[in-house]
């Protein structure tokens, strides 16, 4: 097959449309061990995973709108609806946008390497939500700041104690030095943190492994109303070589929950590298993109990530023991509108109260984004 896309996205007056859609195949195995609770899931078939379509519109007085509508694993909804505008050099915004909060958090989705993002961000409840932010980027580094709500189930992950859904509120903050940033090298470190409380619930903490399908079994059951996550972060960026990391610690009631990850990328077609901006990974810059005399790049990755809910107890029927899981693939990057990836993934969850219920979980997959 042949895929064709534009260079640009459709303009009309001060508005631009844009979007993008990615699915894929997916093959492999939730395995649990003999004695387990847990029982065995197998997978194989294609899947839409991501289907949006956005705008952009350049308002009066230097006002700038995005907003998406997103459809995603089978649920439609309104994403990054927010207003934006520059002053003296910093960046204002009110409406949805992610938390600030370390490099993958605000990396966007058609623009993370991996398949999935490491499993604390869905664990901490880390994502999109209702607030204001303020930052500023330049040379040397930059800094976002904000304060956030939300009462979303799904986002929070915060069970409630009455009748209704509980209101969430958030402080976080982000801060990020460059003290190398040339053409050719970056080096990047940078900190975060979040404050969070629940009015009328609290929060419980779970993930499911690092693949598509099975069932969540790692979790804790309802904490208390307050927590507080902390993180550091550090990037390399020279040619075709990127080399990231994230190390994280969130603490709820006495009980203190790690998880991190880290990651490489390395473009085997020589003059091709991942783009950084405002301190997160971007678009490829490929020497000779598909469609424009040449057949694009070849990337190969991998990721080791790990989320350790030992210190807490664990929610009936769950564990809250060790997550780890590995992640390698290979992608071909047509342009920065196209790409197809290849990733193979294996996780593991592990229990010392419950020896007989380890648990391996195995997948194959492929997925194609084309943005429009």
């Amino acid at each position: 097959a042949v895929i064709g896309t534009s260079a640009h996205a459709l303009e009309v007056g001060p508005a631009r449309f844009e979007g993008w859609i990615s699915g894929g195949t997916i093959s492999g195995a939730f395995d649990p061990n003999v004695g387990s609770p847990f029982a065995r899931v197998e997978e194989d078939r294609v899947y839409l995973r991501h289907a949006r379509l956005g705008v952009r519109a350049r308002l009066p007085d230097k006002w700038n709108l995005r907003a998406e509508w997103s459809h995603d694993d089978g649920v439609g909804r309104w994403r990054d609806v927010h207003l934006s505008r520059g002053f003296d050099g910093m960046t204002f915004t009110v409406g949805q946008l992610r938390e600030p909060f370390g490099i993958s958090v605000l990396t966007a989705v058609r623009r993370v390497t991996e398949l999935e993002r490491a499993a604390f961000i869905g664990a901490f409840g880390l994502g999109r939500r209702h607030g204001v932010a303020l930052e500023r980027h330049g040379p040397a580094g930059g800094w976002k700041v904000g304060a956030f709500w939300a009462d979303d189930f799904e986002v929070n992950y915060a069970l409630p104690t009455g009748p209704q859904d509980p209101l969430t509120r958030a402080l976080a903050g982000r801060v990020y030095l460059q003290p190398v940033n040339t053409d050719e090298t970056l080096i990047q470190i940078g900190a975060s943190m979040r404050m969070r409380d629940a009015e009328d619930g609290g929060f419980a903490y779970r993930a499911r492994p690092a693949i598509r399908f099975g069932p969540s079994v790692n979790g804790t059951p309802v904490l208390s109303d307050r927590d507080t996550l902390v993180g550091l972060e550090a990037l390399y960026n020279q040619g075709g070589l990127m080399l990231a990391g994230e190390i994280t610690r969130l603490e709820n009631d006495g009980f203190v929950i790690p998880g991190g990850y880290v990651r490489a990328n390395w473009f085997v077609t020589p003059g091709d590298k991942i783009s950084v901006r405002a301190g997160v990974p971007g678009a490829p810059e490929l020497a000779r993109p598909f469609g424009e005399g040449g057949w694009g790049g070849l990337a190969l990755y991998g990721r080791f990530e790990w989320l350790d809910l030992s210190d807490a107890p664990a929610a009936p029927g769950r564990l809250a023991e060790a997550q780890t899981a590995v992640q390698v693939g290979l992608t071909w990057h047509g342009s920065d509108k196209i790409n197809l990836s290849l990733e193979y993934s294996d996780a593991e969850l592990s229990s010392s109260a419950m020896p007989n219920a380890q648990i391996d979980a195995k997948s194959l997959q492929t997925r194609l984004r084309l943005v429009y």
